[in-house]
């Protein structure tokens, strides 16, 4: 809905530019102090008739797969920018005795997207698979993530997604009502994962960003 908004806008400049550029601005002041309020009015009106038709075009004919993976996308890239520039220091930093770095945060996103994968992937292709859940601290305990290295750990993260993404495109609307069977979050469709670990990143970007500023303050 909000590229139907964009294209509407863009549509509009254009529209503004090209008057501007023929007959000139007088002759535009000209033309609405003809027109009078009223004139004015209907003219913002068909405006936001045709914002309002793009935008509920573009959501109804995209399909939820496409929806999703602009928002996948756009997820991925909040993970980079949490990163940016992070020292060495800020990586092994523990906000208190027990919790995770940086370095072990990217680490455990970069596997959860190997698990989200292949639940997506088994959701997809089977009927209503049992999905195996995961012991994430003892992943972290016994995977080595605290001499991870987080650069290699978004190079696989990308690559993953980027892959799941091309595949939720790919897919009729009807798919994302399909179900997988959890053992501890029951029977789920398709759609409620991804949203899950949609929101699993936006938990952790935040935790980041928390541990960074939290270092910032005692540095």
């Amino acid at each position: 809905m909000k590229l139907g908004v964009v294209i509407a806008l863009i549509a509009g400049a254009i529209a503004a530019a090209y008057l501007y550029a023929v007959v000139g601005f007088d002759a535009v002041f000209a033309a609405v102090a003809r027109a009078g309020i009223g004139g004015v009015a209907f003219l913002c009106l068909c405006f936001l008739c045709v914002t309002a038709i793009l935008s509920l075009a573009w959501w109804v004919v995209t399909p939820p797969a496409h929806r999703l993976s602009h928002r996948r996308f756009f997820l991925a890239r909040q993970i980079r920018e949490a990163i940016a520039e992070v020292t060495p220091a800020e990586l092994d930093y523990q906000i208190a005795p027990g919790k995770w770095t940086i370095r072990q945060l990217v680490r455990h996103l970069a596997d959860t997207e190997i698990v989200a994968s292949m639940r997506l992937r088994h959701i997809v292709a089977e009927d209503k698979p049992l999905l195996v859940p995961f012991d994430q601290d003892k992943w972290a305990d016994n995977l080595e993530y605290k001499s991870s290295e987080p650069d290699e750990a978004m190079v696989t993260f990308r690559v993953l997604r980027d892959d799941t993404v091309r595949l939720l495109s790919a897919l009729p609307p009807a798919a994302f009502e399909r179900v997988g069977s959890h053992p501890e979050r029951g029977d789920r469709t398709l759609l409620s994962f991804v949203e899950l670990f949609g929101n699993h990143i936006f938990k952790h970007v935040e935790h980041i960003r928390a541990i960074r500023e939290a270092y910032a303050k005692q540095a």
